[in-house]
């Protein structure tokens, strides 16, 4: 029982922890959400004392996130080759140091971190063959020293944070383009709707997709506010309020990205864009 059974349900516990770890994780859109998730249930899936989490950017390593250190290390940085992120950027590999002291004898990853940090496991963050960043757990110098069997576990959430990263990534992107095409569509909207020109839009099928005051007033002919979107506009206007050769305005708008021709409306003359 103590040299298969015992180790085999730990095993299994720790492989559960890690699987509601990475649930926890891909739960959150929001990156800084989903940073702090990580490393917060590192330290807890390992028992460690401490933990924070580099993004690499263009030329340097850049703190995103810390867990129990102080909160001025957020957007610490050094060279993208230095420190032990550094190295572990650059060979795309797990570390792991007894202690962080004696052992690592390069440029500090972050302050005070040679004389503080005791045991470290440095893992590469990895989705799509692209390192989205390193996970540092911490061990203070009087603490245990961290075993290669956490060092595993470490590599078995590794892979699920990236992926929760790369998604987060993706969402901020998305609502970032979806909050300026808002904005753009809501000036847009602001301007056309101010100006006395009558406007018209119409989708491939010719159905009427916006229509500005002006353009309600004329299509109404004074009979008070009409509901037109969604209509044809070939059942709105007149057929020789149209471009009389269609083929030749298809083409013209293709090559020079406009159309212009005069035309009448009720007793009005109109230049038509």
């Amino acid at each position: 029982r103590q040299q298969i059974i015992g180790p085999l349900v730990g095993r299994a516990s720790q492989l559960e922890t890690v699987r509601d770890v990475g649930l926890v994780i891909v739960s959150r859109l929001r990156l800084d959400g989903v940073l702090a998730a990580i490393a917060g249930q590192a330290v807890s899936l390992l028992q460690a004392d401490a933990a924070a989490i580099f993004r690499l950017r263009e030329d340097c390593l850049e703190v995103a996130v810390v867990h129990n250190m102080p909160g001025q290390f957020v957007n610490h940085s050094l060279p993208a080759r230095e420190g032990l992120a550094g190295k572990v950027a650059l060979e795309g590999h797990t570390i792991r140091l007894d202690d962080y002291g004696t052992d690592w004898q390069g440029t500090e990853d972050l302050p005070l971190a040679r004389s503080t940090f005791g045991s470290v496991i440095a893992a590469p963050l990895i989705y799509s063959e692209r390192t989205q960043g390193i996970l540092l757990v911490i061990q203070g110098r009087h603490s245990k020293i961290f075993s290669a069997e956490q060092m595993r576990l470490l590599e078995l959430l590794g892979p699920q944070a990236a992926v929760a990263i790369a998604n987060s990534e993706l969402f901020e992107q998305q609502r970032t383009l979806t909050d300026a095409l808002t904005l753009a569509k809501n000036q847009l909207e602001t301007v056309l709707t101010s100006t006395q020109s009558p406007v018209l839009a119409v989708d491939r099928t010719l159905r009427l997709v916006f229509s500005n005051p002006a353009a309600d007033a004329l299509l109404s002919n004074g009979q008070g506010h009409l509901v037109l979107e969604g209509a044809v506009i070939t059942d709105l206007v007149p057929a020789d309020t149209l471009p009389s050769d269609v083929r030749t305005a298809l083409r013209v708008l293709r090559e020079q990205g406009a159309f212009v021709y005069e035309l009448s409306y009720a007793g009005r003359a109109y230049l038509c864009h």
